[in-house]
């Protein structure tokens, strides 16, 4: 049984790395697995030595390091400074109470005079009504 499940292990990797991949469409921005018209096969087999393998992985390693370094400098900056938004009050000022002196100070306005014959009379504005 064993030895059933590690030959059918070995041929799906084998098949794995076996799989031909093509490059499709009018402008070669298409990629494909199965044969398309126009496609070209594109060699997708790694081909670095085992020394550049790890070199990469190793500076995948720091990169991450360095990225958890930084969030970790800025969440502890943004504890440190208070939050400037959560002061901002949104509800509107509560109305002054209107006294007497203030009531007694606003200028009343004199309504305009009907004409005498009782038409209504357009004035532009800016320019006084002429007397009849």
């Amino acid at each position: 049984m064993r030895l059933l499940l590690l030959l059918a292990a070995a041929l799906v990797c084998t098949a794995l790395q076996a799989q031909t991949v093509y490059r499709c469409g009018p402008d070669g921005r298409e990629y494909s697995q199965t044969p398309c018209p126009q496609g070209r096969v594109v060699n997708v087999s790694d081909e670095r030595s085992e020394a550049q393998r790890a070199a990469a992985k190793t500076q995948v390693r720091e990169d991450q390091a360095r990225g958890d370094n930084l969030e970790r400098e800025r969440q502890r900056r943004e504890s440190v400074q208070p939050a400037m938004a959560g002061k901002i009050n949104g509800r509107p000022a509560p109305p002054e109470p209107v006294t007497v002196a203030t009531r007694a100070s606003k200028k009343k306005t004199a309504k305009a005079k009907k004409p005498a014959n009782g038409d209504f009379v357009a004035i532009a504005s800016g320019k006084k009504a002429k007397s009849r």
